[in-house]
């Protein structure tokens, strides 16, 4: 009786409620087996670049692993913070991947004459290394906040240190959500208004897929960023996510899983070439190394209705002289009348 009071007790300095090991052993293994298949397209495919897509989900499943180890051993403080440290840190890792892969996709599919600020909104060479910054940056200020928490954790008359660590983490998630949003927005928009260069499309466009789920993943990492910050900001002797142990599982893990899932179904291997997947910077100088020649010096019609034939100059991705309604966008520009249909039409188009 007297070791499970104590027990009791260590579980509850550590977990505000009862962890379940069925469920930290049923992602762990799912993490598990979706890194051995990642690993292998990695090594098969080369996809060298991909390693921090890699790094993140080694991350989940040695949290969710070492969760699994802590609720068999509630005594054991050292398993409870690597799995809380990895668990909240690994999606940063993975977002560095989804920018490492929207970057090669740009200059793989965008046209020279469209990699400007007006169609991007950030110079295409900026775009990657942008975003990177900012996400290492929100991860260093997330490992000190949580460093702080996990210091003081047991420490029941220090709850001014703790709460210190707690705003300098939920700091970093804001930023991190900022981040995403900006990201996940940016990804969105260049996928939609790149129609408007489909004669430069390699591959007749099936790379929208792989644009798509990009984009998907940056909104995964953002819902689940906004449910860090709900968490970590409400006060705790009324906060329901933190004493209750579903919402990290539906709100962070499950996201988390279909994030690394859809990479393996739509791995960037199968829409960008062996020249897009080496470590190297390459790749900013071939864009597309297979233009499809059909698509050279000619002129092609593109019917809209109400409008009779427009053609489209396809030389040189030149869009000079031709109406304004075929020129890209200007920065921003969305008609949300149109946005639903829109989209309608894109995953028809893209996922059929």
């Amino acid at each position: 009786m007297s070791n499970s009071t104590a027990d009791a007790t260590e579980s509850k300095e550590l977990y505000p409620y009862k962890p379940s090991f069925a469920l930290a052993l049923i992602f762990g293994a799912a993490f598990s087996l979706v890194f051995l298949y990642h690993l292998f397209q990695y090594i098969r495919n080369k996809a060298w670049f991909l390693y921090f897509i890699l790094l993140g989900i080694a991350m989940e499943l040695v949290g969710f692993w070492a969760r699994a180890y802590s609720t068999k051993n509630l005594e054991n403080f050292a398993s409870y913070s690597v799995s809380y440290l990895l668990i909240m840190l690994a999606p940063s890792v993975l977002a560095a991947g989804l920018y490492q892969t929207f970057g090669r996709l740009l200059y793989y599919t965008v046209p020279p004459s469209h990699r400007t600020f007006r169609t991007l909104l950030l110079p295409a060479r900026f775009i990657a290394p942008f975003f990177v910054i900012f996400d290492v940056l929100a991860f260093f200020i997330q490992l000190i906040g949580l460093g702080i928490v996990i210091q003081n954790i047991k420490k029941k008359d220090n709850t001014e240190a703790r709460d210190r660590g707690i705003n300098i983490l939920r700091a970093g998630l804001i930023l991190q959500t900022l981040v995403f949003g900006a990201f996940a927005v940016l990804s969105m928009r260049i996928i939609l208004i790149s129609k408007r260069w489909r004669f430069a499309w390699p591959d007749s466009g099936k790379w929208r897929r792989l644009g798509w789920v990009v984009a998907a993943g940056s909104y995964l990492i953002t819902f689940r960023a906004l449910f860090r910050i709900l968490e970590f900001s409400i006060n705790d002797s009324d906060n329901y996510l933190s004493k209750t142990e579903w919402p990290a599982y539906v709100f962070d893990a499950v996201p988390m899983l279909l994030l690394c899932i859809s990479y393996n179904f739509y791995h960037p291997s199968k829409y960008l070439p062996e020249s897009h997947m080496s470590l190297s910077h390459a790749y900013k100088r071939l864009g597309n190394p297979n233009p499809d020649p059909k698509l050279r010096d000619v002129e092609l019609s593109r019917r809209e209705p109400g409008d009779g034939d427009l053609p489209v100059a396809v030389a040189g991705g030149n869009w000079a002289g031709l109406p304004q309604r075929t020129r890209p966008p200007p920065p921003l520009y969305f008609s949300l009348r149109k946005l639903i249909p829109l989209l309608e039409d894109e995953f028809t188009d893209v996922f059929a």
